[in-house]
């Protein structure tokens, strides 16, 4: 027989072999599993990490497949006396599909029911969730400790929303990140302003560095007068962006 026919017949036979359901009644939409199944079409299979080619991938596909039926089958207490998967019930049958769906529905209402009087709480929780990743906000600290701290202001936007005002958390967190030591136990700095003295508190003295750093949204006429006052010592001003939702 002739190479290029042998190849034809090993082709065919791969193409033909089919996706491993083992003794499970569910079946995938017939598009994806001929898109698995056909080594044309399959771009995983052309994969060289997969050295079986189509066939590697149609047995990792087989035992996914299972596993995401197991774990609705579980969620939705389709399980057998012992607590097993129930392989009586088929979940892709069009009838227990609608009755998942609807079930999905009433479980979506219930969630907003509970969600439309806590708002403001789920805005905080993502503003502090996303805060902290972003590296704003270190993770020893709640939104809450933050603003009784004063290290957050929060209040509402001109538009719909609310404004979050960040002082100098992101700072704290690159400064210990960088592990450079610092602190904001500093001696008060006093400064003439508005005919009177004044005593002003910088936000970070660098220890090993003798280094102040102050963080500000913007700059006021007080802010100069604070400012002019630092003698002999390297002062620094870092400007933050504001954060809104």
């Amino acid at each position: 027989m002739k190479e290029k026919y042998i190849q034809h017949l090993i082709n065919k036979v791969i193409k033909e072999a089919p996706v491993d359901y083992g003794d499970y009644p569910e079946r995938m939409d017939p598009k994806t599993q001929s898109n698995i199944e056909n080594p044309e079409k399959n771009l995983y299979g052309k994969n060289k990490a997969f050295r079986g080619g189509t066939s590697d991938v149609e047995k990792i596909t087989s035992k996914r497949f299972k596993d995401i039926v197991d774990y609705v089958k579980r969620y939705y207490g389709m399980v057998d006396d012992q607590g097993r998967p129930n392989k009586g019930i088929n979940i892709t049958d069009p009838r227990v599909k609608h009755g998942i769906q609807v079930e999905q529905m009433n479980a979506v209402r219930e969630v907003m029911r509970i969600e439309s009087p806590k708002k403001d709480e789920l805005k905080d929780l993502a503003l502090e969730i996303s805060a902290k990743e972003e590296g704003w906000l270190p993770y020893s600290k709640t939104l809450e400790d933050a603003m009784d701290e004063g290290l957050i202001e929060k209040e509402p936007s001109n538009g719909a929303g609310t404004k979050y005002k960040f002082e100098f958390i992101n700072v704290e967190v690159f400064l210990n990140e960088k592990k450079i030591r610092w602190t904001n136990s500093i001696e008060p700095i006093k400064y003439y302003w508005n005919n009177d003295w004044h005593l002003y508190y910088p936000d970070f003295l660098l220890i090993d560095h003798n280094i102040l750093l102050e963080v500000k949204g913007y700059k006021t006429e007080r802010d100069n007068c604070k400012w002019a006052s630092v003698k002999s010592i390297f002062f620094v001003i870092v400007y933050y962006q504001k954060i809104h939702l």
